[in-house]
């Protein structure tokens, strides 16, 4: 039996082929997603695996007896320390990127959504108030809020109005209205793996970047200068404790900075 299975393709497994499933062949699964993936992606996916086997197994009339992989353990789950791209790298990438990959870049680096096609890649140019200088998102479901309103930075609100200006002249005001602010030549953009593989190559990096790590150099650089955690979740849609612990080194960064700048704490010579 070949393995590549996914938590996507496991349900297509037919009765018989599910319960053959064996930690043998779990283990042969985690050294094919090891070529291309870390262990936290690959023990996520085990334990969407079992889920589904075990509500195959509890469904009212079963759809396979048991669930023969319950007690398979994967590679353990690590707490890694996020490393965002730095500046030069951007620059690198974004040079080297065609224009639905640089406004993909963009939106990730100035409103921290997440990429994909839930968040950033649904974004239409209907999703952005001018008034109010704020874009809605709808939100992946990660246990945040169904959407969530994101003020437009600054810095970023001219260029969507020339983004904007532009796609008003090429498709009309009404179609561009309707049409994603990341999209190749008018039409949705459903993934940018390859493009964004070809920018890396291109930009000469090869040290592993992810486009979720554009969303990361949001979160550190919001924390770095000051943010308040809480205000931060609810704008990246999560929750303060989920920042706390995967910007565990940022926030230390930031509890010593705050420390220091606390005075008079020392007894008078005298006391």
């Amino acid at each position: 039996m070949k393995i590549r299975l996914t938590a996507i393709t496991l349900p297509r497994i037919g009765h018989k082929r599910a319960v053959m499933l064996s930690d043998d062949d779990m283990d042969k699964y985690v050294a094919f997603r090891r070529r291309s993936v870390k262990d936290n992606s690959i023990a996520r996916e085990l334990t969407d695996i079992k889920a589904i086997l075990n509500w195959s197994v509890k469904r009212r009339s079963p759809l396979i007896p048991f669930n023969p992989v319950r007690d398979c353990q994967g590679p353990s789950k690590k707490d890694e320390i996020l490393l965002p791209p730095t500046q030069d790298e951007l620059k690198r990438i974004y040079k080297n990127s065609p224009v639905h990959l640089q406004r993909f870049i963009m939106l990730s680096l100035f409103i921290g959504a997440r990429p994909g096609r839930v968040e950033i890649l649904s974004l239409r140019w209907r999703s952005v108030s001018w008034d109010s200088a704020t874009i809605l998102i709808i939100s992946a479901e990660k246990g945040g809020p169904a959407s969530r309103q994101v003020p437009i930075h600054k810095d970023f609100f001219e260029t969507l109005k020339k983004w904007f200006a532009a796609d008003v002249k090429k498709y009309g005001e009404s179609l561009a209205d309707a049409m994603p602010i990341a999209h190749y030549y008018g039409r949705p953009v459903n993934s940018i793996k390859k493009s964004w593989k070809s920018a890396l190559e291109n930009a000469k990096i090869t040290r592993r970047i992810r486009p979720y790590d554009l969303r990361h150099r949001f979160v550190t650089k919001a924390l770095q200068d000051g943010a308040d955690i809480g205000t931060l979740a609810e704008m990246v849609g999560s929750r303060p404790e989920t920042l706390r612990k995967h910007y565990q080194h940022v926030t230390s960064a930031m509890h010593r900075n705050t420390m220091d700048q606390i005075s008079g704490l020392g007894m008078d010579d005298d006391a």
